[in-house]
């Protein structure tokens, strides 16, 4: 296992400026250690929200509102800490619509949870590619 050297700080925001009409997002959260009792349950949060192509993020940005080119969710376990990403490749006008969407389904996820069907397709997705 590989231990982080995480630097843990308050929450910031880079830009990197190119000529191009496409931003690359990327947002990290802090997350779970490689051996935090939750690991599955964070991957199947993971399925829900961003690791395939009927994950919400997907279906909300990309499919019905096409904000996104691309647009998924990933995890990384270390020994001490873990990353809870969400990355996008966005039109630059799209961008803040883009930001707000996802934060809007980030706190719909935490207060509303999961449904059943939902959590039963993702546990048979992980099963599936596990």
């Amino acid at each position: 296992m590989t231990r982080s050297r995480a630097n843990k700080r308050a929450p910031r925001v880079s830009f990197f400026r190119k000529q191009t009409e496409q931003m690359h997002l990327a947002m990290g959260f802090p997350s779970l250690r490689a051996d935090h009792p939750d690991i599955y349950a964070q991957a199947i949060l993971n399925i829900i929200l961003g690791g395939n192509m009927s994950s919400r993020l997907f279906d909300e940005l990309r499919e019905k509102r096409g904000l996104a080119y691309s647009v998924y969710s990933n995890t990384k376990s270390y020994d001490d800490t873990g990353l809870f990403m969400i990355k996008a490749g966005v039109d630059n006008k799209k961008i803040l619509e883009a930001v707000e969407l996802i934060m809007k389904l980030l706190k719909q996820l935490r207060r509303h949870g999961v449904k059943a069907p939902e959590f039963v397709r993702a546990r048979e997705y992980f099963s599936a590619s596990s």
